[in-house]
This record gives C-alpha cells, structure tokens and sequence, in this order.
C-alpha cells in the first residue's frame, strides 16, 4: 500500500494539469494555495482543479489526480500532530488567506467571517475547511465525504 502511495504521489506530481473554478464572490486575485497532496504551489486558484463542500467551501489541487487520491482517504492530507504548520503568519492564517471572507459551514450553512477563532481543519500545506463549531469538525473527522457535494462524492 506504502509503495502504491508514494508512486501515485510522483505520477501526480509528473502529471499535474489544470481545471477547475472558485466561488464568483471572492477575488483569488494574488491568491495562492498549495496542493495538500502533492505539496504543489498553486498559483491560478480559478484554473486549478477543486473539491467543492456543502455550501460552496473548496480545496484546491494541482491536479485530477491529487483530488482523486484526496477523496480516497482524506485525513492522509491533513497535518497531524507531528507536522509543522507552515512558517510565519501563512501557518497561522493559511493559505489562501481567507481572513475576513465570509464563507458557510458545510454542515450548518451558518455564516462565518473567517478569522483567527473560526473553527478549522488544517491541511498539508496550509489549506483549511472552516467549520461553525467542534461539532460540526467532529462530523467531518468522522465522515469527511459527508461533506461534499453530491457531484464531488462520485469523483
């Protein structure tokens, strides 16, 4: 399974391509991200390929592939306890800095402006999902699918 993962990981990094779109009301303009599967930098968050959450949150990645992989076991992608956040205000904030943005849970459809104490789950590479509350986090550890979208979950 091991050797499996790691040759998936170099075929997405030799194979990265770009499609895909973002939420119309959020300028990605100067915006980056970086890909929690393969550690890519994102740089045209409009063109790279997503997976879209309830309620209109998205992961950005660098390829089909990746979010493939991702949608195959997801908490493979998020940092764990023995991962360091990303350097400076970007492990902080993440990336793409969305502070001050107002997103939606995936669960509740509450309205949140994102900032320093909204309720996350980071990923690989600084990219986060926002939550309302612990709960609604909880409800993602235990079935991060039942998250996304009717059309991501037949990715």
């Amino acid at each position: 399974v091991l050797n499996m993962r790691v040759f998936f990981l170099l075929a997405t990094l030799l194979l990265s391509q770009a499609n895909g779109s973002y939420l119309a009301d959020v300028d990605t303009s100067g915006v980056f991200a970086t890909c929690p599967v393969t550690l890519a930098n994102i740089t045209d968050l409009d063109a790279s390929p997503v997976l879209e959450f309830d309620n209109g949150q998205k992961l950005y990645f660098s390829s089909e592939d990746a979010v493939i992989a991702y949608t195959t076991n997801p908490k493979a992608y998020w940092l764990s306890p023995f991962e360091l956040p990303l350097d400076g205000m970007d492990g902080k904030v993440g990336v793409p800095n969305f502070m001050g943005e107002t997103f939606y849970c995936p669960y509740s459809a509450e309205e949140m402006i994102i900032d320093m104490k909204t309720p996350r789950v980071v990923h690989r590479g600084g990219q986060n999902v926002y939550f309302c509350c612990f709960g609604c986090i909880a409800s993602f550890w235990t079935d991060p699918a039942s998250a996304w979208t009717p059309e991501a979950k037949t990715k």
